[in-house]
């Protein structure tokens, strides 16, 4: 079950830390509850927060996922895919997009991303720019 985060806990900051730098955590959670264009999806699997995503809508029905994590005991059950269904038919998007690194381009590509190198931007960092067009 997914739900929008309505307040802040150490449970949620907890699991969003997995996804968002440590420095700017507790900034990222306030934008969450303060700015009408951003929300954060809490899912819970039998009473147990094991996921979330963060996402922005922008102009022209663009989303942008800012933050996606799965709790490390829940990875590789399909939870991020579902987090990402449920936001394309809550928002209708005509256009989803993320930025993200090398360790999750895999993730977003098997949800049927398409992705770009970004090259380094960070040194020693290579991001990539991962977009998915509905049908």
């Amino acid at each position: 079950m997914l739900i929008k985060m309505e307040k802040i806990s150490e449970e949620v900051s907890q699991l969003l830390a997995l996804a968002a730098s440590a420095n700017k955590l507790a900034s990222e959670l306030e934008n969450y509850l303060n700015q009408k264009n951003r929300t954060l999806y809490l899912y819970y699997q039998e009473n147990c927060l094991v996921g979330c995503i963060g996402v922005d809508q922008l102009a022209g029905d663009q989303l942008e996922i800012t933050h996606i994590a799965t709790a490390v005991s829940n990875r590789g059950q399909g939870i991020g895919r579902s987090m990402i269904d449920f936001v394309l038919v809550r928002h209708a998007p005509t256009v989803m997009f993320a930025e993200t690194d090398a360790e999750a381009l895999g993730f977003y590509q098997q949800t049927g991303f398409e992705s770009d190198s970004l090259g380094e931007k960070y040194p020693g960092v290579e991001r990539f720019y991962c977009s998915y067009v509905p049908d």
